[in-house]
């Protein structure tokens, strides 16, 4: 946006700079066609809003109707929920589970004993019921290697930095 709105783009017509958007990704901007903000009639934006108030009033429905299958499973009462079973859930479970759910998992209150906790929670336009039923403990042998293998590598960044630093005062260097 700073690019396309700058005095030189804008008013000027000339590209931009190069805009990195990624590792690969470059972009130049020239603006084709600039009109002034204005306000639409009523009448050619009549339909959107529609869509869009419909689509905010659908949302609270499901939100509603979301908390109240919640507040059914928490006081025993059975739904007629198609319920997905996700086993061994870990805050670095990858690319199988949603990112939000193991957010709105890892939030929840740990179970009871035999028991079940649950929330909901919005999600792009869907409405997620969550069940917890058992926190286990994680292998610390995952973490304790990472650990391990990151002090030795700071262990041996600290030994390279200490020689080069040792070198660099003891060389005797001459330019010419």
């Amino acid at each position: 946006m700073k690019a396309a709105f700058s005095d030189d783009v804008l008013h000027n017509g000339y590209n931009s700079e190069v805009l990195e958007l990624g590792d690969e990704q470059r972009m130049v901007l020239r603006v084709a066609d600039h009109r002034e903000a204005t306000t639409l009639p009523f009448d050619q934006v009549r339909d959107r809003v529609r869509q869009a108030v419909e689509q905010h009033e659908r949302q609270q429905q499901l939100a509603e109707h979301a908390q109240e299958l919640v507040q059914q499973l928490r006081n025993g009462q059975k739904t007629q929920l198609n319920w997905q079973q996700i086993d061994s859930v870990t805050r670095r479970s990858g690319s199988d589970v949603d990112p939000d759910i193991i957010d709105a998992v890892f939030a929840m209150p740990r179970p009871e004993q035999g028991g079940t906790t649950y929330t909901h929670f919005s999600d792009n336009g869907r409405q997620v019921i969550v069940a917890l039923q058992q926190v286990g403990q994680a292998e610390d042998n995952d973490d304790s290697n990472r650990i391990h293998s990151g002090l030795r590598s700071l262990e041996v960044q600290t030994a390279i930095d200490g020689l080069t630093s040792s070198l660099r005062q003891d060389a005797d260097i001459k330019r010419h």
